[in-house]
């Protein structure tokens, strides 16, 4: 369909999400949006836009709490360590439930172009409701495991 963008794995969880809501057509059709314009770039061979929303999530999360930005980097746990994750499969892969991601993807969709920085907000959003477990964690181990467990 698009030569400019590779398999992911991750291409799969937001697939079979979409084939419980949607019928095959218009499941393709969303990926297509994921892929193509909402996450544009992240599933290029390179990934280059990756590394660009882990530096503007870094950014957004020192705006709203340096403290906590600090102590990560104090650990050297970049944001985007954990927040791939979440942005490549579209939030699937983190322990959300199916009725809160489903509400995600209202809002992605709804967004249009404003998509992305709606999905930074909320990754930003969630370490910033993980906050004191977070300040509490002596070990980036710890901190790494918040990928799979954040709500």
């Amino acid at each position: 369909h698009n030569p400019r963008v590779g398999y992911c794995q991750s291409m799969n969880f937001v697939a079979a999400v979409l084939l419980l809501v949607v019928d095959e057509e218009t499941a393709f059709a969303c990926l297509a949006t994921v892929v193509e314009r909402v996450l544009q770039g992240h599933f290029a061979d390179d990934m280059a836009m990756s590394l660009v929303d882990g530096s503007v999530l870094r950014g957004l999360l020192s705006a709203k709490d340096p403290q906590l930005m600090r102590h990560l980097e104090e650990m050297q746990v970049a944001p985007s360590l954990v927040t791939a994750q979440w942005l490549l499969t579209c939030f699937v892969a983190s322990a959300m439930p199916l009725s809160a991601l489903l509400r995600v993807w209202d809002c992605l969709f709804l967004e249009g172009d404003a998509a992305l920085p709606f999905l930074l907000r909320l990754c930003a959003a969630l370490f910033l409701s993980r906050r004191d477990e977070l300040l509490a964690a002596r070990d980036a181990p710890r901190c790494a495991e918040m990928r799979r467990d954040a709500p």
